[in-house]
């Protein structure tokens, strides 16, 4: 995935993709990767906290 996106070019960021019916750009599919993993990377930090997990640093003990 990184070789493929190092050859991209501003030019081919607006390169349309046919998925189906659905038409959407190079861009808006790297910038949907990349907002879906911040977002599930924020969702798994509150389960860690709701699990007990503290801040690095923090005493993690579990007793």
């Amino acid at each position: 995935m990184k070789q493929y996106v190092r050859t991209l070019t501003d030019e081919n960021l607006d390169d349309v993709i046919l998925r189906g019916k659905d038409k959407m750009t190079k861009k808006w599919i790297i910038y949907h990767l990349i907002e879906h993993e911040a977002h599930t990377r924020g969702q798994m930090f509150l389960l860690m906290r709701k699990g007990g997990l503290k801040k690095q640093g923090e005493n993690n003990r579990l007793d």
